[in-house]
């Protein structure tokens, strides 16, 4: 549980105020406020209205007494959904996120150290803010717009400075960049974009929307082929993983795999068209190698031997593609090898060593030789 010491510390940092400011308010030393702070004392009752009123809180507040957090955030809860279900948020009278960041706003004032709440009210004005502009369906006056958009970004700059949480700190971040774009403030929302992490294209999605708006499309396209690629090697793994554990199950889900290897397959070769680069060339081979195992499981040999034929087809096609456009000779000598290795992967997951069914078969060295062939 929180002390009295730490809330007073987050409050007056969250009124931007100094321990020397309240100590000359309050007409007592810098070392006393720091005790405070310290829990090695507390201020005397009758410091504890001017206290409070300085930091903008109630004395209750101030104690950590008179409330039920849990309690009053159900019934938060309970209020918003009953908004989203009898109003909208197409007019500016009655507006329901308007009404939301109202019902957000006394509940932070009565818990100014919930940043869950301070997040949502921050959220809640930006989307009464935008709807009206971009959305078009209504117009905040100046002055409104200003007050609002000053509040709702100093909730989002005391997440950000003194909540602990790394996650909330995150879509604090994300939600800042959002206003400085609504100001036109580029680059302080870039500044703001270059602090969030770069996991799962967080920080490249939000300079991507910055660019965006300010019509840099140079940089939003190098970003955006950045996020392609990224997301394209996810989709991959998430595709395999998938099609990996089907085939675990065992025979009865073999043709479920197969199915499954043929959807990675088709979504590699997709990619692959868009990008032609090794990468994508080899994934395009461990679908294909990965369904030909599941094959021999089930004693479909010809369809193996037939997926060794498309990895030997498709090992050519890379193979004259990349010879065509400038390709130097260790880059057509490491097609060759990668595709040497995908004739082996299609059935050493099944079959363990060669000299086995698949490698004695005539079809499965015609392969071998037409790519050592190539040149």
């Amino acid at each position: 549980m929180i002390t009295f010491g730490q809330r007073l510390k987050i409050l007056r940092k969250e009124a931007s105020l100094t321990q020397g400011d309240l100590a000359e308010q309050l007409m007592v030393a810098v070392q006393t406020v720091s005790k405070w702070e310290c829990d090695t004392s507390m201020p005397d009752i009758s410091q504890l209205i001017p206290l409070s009123a300085l930091l903008g809180v109630t004395t209750d507040c101030l104690l950590g007494v008179g409330g039920n957090e849990k309690e009053d955030r159900e019934k938060l809860l309970e209020q918003i959904n009953d908004l989203e279900n009898h109003y909208n948020c197409q007019n500016y009278e009655n507006n329901a996120d308007y009404m939301a960041y109202e019902l957000y706003r006394e509940y932070t004032k009565k818990y100014p150290l919930d940043y869950w709440g301070k997040y949502h009210c921050s959220q809640f004005i930006f989307d009464f803010l935008i709807n009206g502009r971009f959305g078009k369906k209504y117009t905040v006056p100046e002055d409104e717009e200003k007050s609002l958009l000053d509040e709702g970004m100093k909730l989002l700059q005391t997440i950000i400075s003194l909540d602990k949480d790394p996650e909330r700190q995150i879509h604090a971040k994300i939600l800042l960049t959002k206003y400085h774009i609504y100001k036109d403030e580029y680059t302080k929302a870039e500044t703001v974009a270059m602090e969030i992490p770069d996991i799962f294209d967080l920080r490249k999605g939000q300079l991507l929307n910055i660019y965006d708006f300010k019509g840099d499309y140079e940089k939003c396209l190098s970003i955006a082929e950045d996020i392609s690629v990224s997301f394209g090697y996810a989709f991959f793994d998430s595709l395999y993983s998938r099609a990996r554990r089907i085939s675990i199950f065992g025979n009865a889900r073999k043709q479920e795999a197969i199915e499954a290897w043929r959807f990675l397959e088709e979504v590699s070769r997709a990619i692959y068209k868009q990008y032609r680069d090794v990468y994508r060339f080899e994934a395009v081979l461990i679908a294909i190698s990965s369904r030909s195992n599941d094959h021999i499981a089930i004693a479909e040999f010809d369809n193996s031997i037939k997926a060794v034929e498309e990895i030997r087809d498709f090992s050519i096609e890379h193979y004259n593609y990349v010879k065509e456009n400038g390709g130097t000779n260790n880059d057509l000598e490491n097609i060759k090898a990668i595709a040497q290795r995908m004739f082996k992967r299609c059935y050493t997951c099944t079959l363990g060593e060669p000299d086995n069914v698949i490698d004695r078969d005539p079809r499965f060295r015609k392969c071998q030789e037409d790519i050592e062939a190539l040149n």
